[in-house]
């Protein structure tokens, strides 16, 4: 099929760009100013043969990039900038009409982009609309961002070596475990499917809400390849381990104990923070996280998503009246310490013990 050309970039003069089967042509110095990629394109003497980019027949093709998102990027620079809606878009994520879905994927597709592009200050731009979506997320009672969304942006945020506080990418992955709930069932298998291309703790994360789903379902979803490391994995962990992260977060006072010990000063909750502690841990993880069974054990695993939530939602953590140190703050880091080890341990045993995800890209 013939390539297309595009509604809204494409004009008389400027320079032909195919993204997969659509046809862009603009005026590249708008792009060229902020990146030294696109300003090679426009740099290349001219002379006889260089004819890419100079009609529809010799586009210059920009591989790896969808249509949709190339037109987010676009409209960074091309929009009219006495539009409204262009005005509200770029005022970003504290405007209300651009706290949606759809706004977030615009946001992290212009993210994703200028990072290929190495346009840094649009990304810097980009990368702090998507936070503070993601932060909004995070606070509220309803996860309105797309599961698949977030997935992409934590593949995206992992890009980002330099955040060595890994603080974008957890806060994605605690958001994306909240929706993880509520998902079809179909959804939770697919993202089982292509767990095996992220990385530990989100690839834990999955398996575990997988191994909550009842057999007799998983087995009309799955091949054999797919089917054996769940299997595999749920009698390893029959019953749960008894050793750190497991145990640890068996109770809230295990949990205390340990922040207490492993801090470099005394550093004890108050009074206000360990009842907070006590009472979401307590009425959501009980007794039968210990237990031989199986089923309750694995809920209880996927239960402390909102035993963490629930945390963090309550006023007594938010407004911690500790004179020496915040023992709020210093809690839910170190819930956040053991839920990270907790998943990255399920992901190790399920390769340990099955080979996957190895064998099953040699089955795929």
């Amino acid at each position: 099929m013939s390539p297309t050309r595009d509604h809204n970039y494409y004009i008389d003069c400027g320079i032909v760009l195919q993204v997969e089967n659509v046809l862009f042509k603009i005026d590249i110095s708008l792009l060229a100013t902020h990146s030294e990629i696109f300003k090679s394109m426009i740099s290349v003497p001219a002379g006889p043969n260089t004819v890419e980019g100079t009609s529809d027949a010799n586009p210059i093709v920009l591989p790896q990039v969808k249509p949709d998102e190339f037109r987010d990027l676009l409209r960074v620079f091309y929009s009219s900038p006495v539009d409204p809606e262009h005005i509200a878009f770029m005022y970003g994520s504290a405007e209300k009409k651009d706290q949606n879905p759809a706004a977030f994927k615009r946001y992290l597709n212009i993210a994703r982009l200028a990072h290929r592009y190495c346009m840094s200050n649009t990304e810097t731009w980009a990368k702090d609309q998507v936070r503070a979506l993601v932060v909004l997320n995070l606070t509220s009672d309803e996860v309105w961002i797309d599961t698949g969304d977030l997935l992409e942006a934590h593949h995206y945020a992992r890009l980002w070596t330099d955040d060595s506080d890994d603080t974008l990418a957890e806060n994605i992955r605690h958001v994306f475990s909240y929706a993880l709930d509520a998902c079809y069932f179909s959804t939770v298998m697919d993202f089982y499917k292509a767990s095996r291309d992220q990385e530990p703790v989100m690839r834990g994360i999955i398996l575990a809400r997988v191994l909550q789903i009842k057999p007799t379902l998983r087995s009309l979803e799955l091949s054999w390849a797919e089917h054996a490391p769940l299997y595999a994995l749920q009698v390893h962990l029959t019953p749960l381990p008894d050793y750190r992260p497991f145990s640890t977060l068996a109770a809230a006072s295990r949990i205390e104990t340990t922040l207490v010990d492993e801090q470099e000063s005394d550093i004890e909750l108050c009074p206000q923070i360990a009842d907070c502690l006590q009472d979401h841990w307590e009425r959501i993880v009980s007794d039968n996280w210990e237990g031989g069974d199986f089923e309750d054990a694995v809920r209880e695993i996927n239960d402390l998503h909102e035993a963490r939530r629930s945390i963090v939602q309550d006023d007594r953590i938010k407004h911690c009246d500790c004179e020496n140190s915040d023992c709020g703050t210093a809690i839910v880091k170190h819930i956040d310490t053991l839920m990270k080890e907790l998943f990255i341990e399920i992901s190790d045993i399920c390769t340990k013990v099955s080979g996957w995800p190895t064998k099953m890209l040699t089955n795929a």
